[in-house]
């Protein structure tokens, strides 16, 4: 049986208002504390970031895009490939090598503050496919809803966020816009070759992706 998209297992239209008023209470910055584990997983790849221009892939999986995105980006001395699951991580660095990818259990959310704190920033920050959370009822579990997203902003220099859930897309432009960075595209596209498994599996059931540039 096909997955239902998103927009039928829950929301149907984007909650602009309640994003930006969202990030306008909190006045831009919402504080995160940081656990050891996730503090001692950052200083582990820190060297590697202070040491030239770097991406991350955050929320990698099991690092498939982690490998074909530092393919398609040579300029970049590394690729930081995030990702809570080390089942995921483990599958992928068995399977794949490359220097330049270095995969790291973390939040994404730890890791960004953690960043901004060291006054550091990525070239590229991608962010593939993260976890719609379509039932209204939990809109607070998106990414761009969660603490730490402002940091993640911040600390990036360009960001590229692909989703199958256009109400997602729309949110996640405007929680940007609301952190006063400015949005260059929100659109449906046609990948040249699948990046991830997810991609993968999304365009073989007919769902065009959306992307936001920023």
């Amino acid at each position: 049986m096909k997955e239902a998209p998103p927009e039928i297992q829950g929301q149907s239209a984007p909650r602009l208002e309640l994003v930006a008023r969202t990030w306008a209470r909190r006045g831009g910055r919402a504080s995160l504390s940081i656990g050891a584990s996730q503090a001692a997983a950052f200083a582990e790849v820190r060297p590697r970031l202070e040491a030239g221009p770097f991406g991350v892939d955050a929320g990698c999986g099991t690092g498939r895009s982690s490998f074909a995105l530092a393919a398609a980006t040579p300029a970049l001395s590394t690729i930081i490939g995030l990702d809570r699951s080390a089942a995921r991580l483990a599958k992928g660095a068995a399977e794949l090598t490359d220097a330049r990818v270095r995969l790291l259990r973390a939040r994404i959310e730890e890791f960004f503050v953690q960043l901004e704190a060291a006054g550091l920033q990525s070239t590229q920050t991608w962010l593939l496919y993260p976890n719609p959370y379509p039932k209204p009822g939990r809109i607070s579990a998106r990414l761009y809803m969660r603490p730490g997203f402002d940091a993640l902003v911040r600390s990036s220099r360009s960001i590229e966020m692909r989703t199958n859930w256009e109400v997602y897309a729309r949110e996640f432009a405007q929680a940007i816009s609301s952190l006063g960075r400015e949005v260059e595209a929100v659109e449906p596209f046609d990948p040249p070759a699948p990046i991830s498994d997810f991609e993968r599996k999304y365009l073989a059931r007919g769902q065009r992706p959306w992307r936001v540039l920023v």
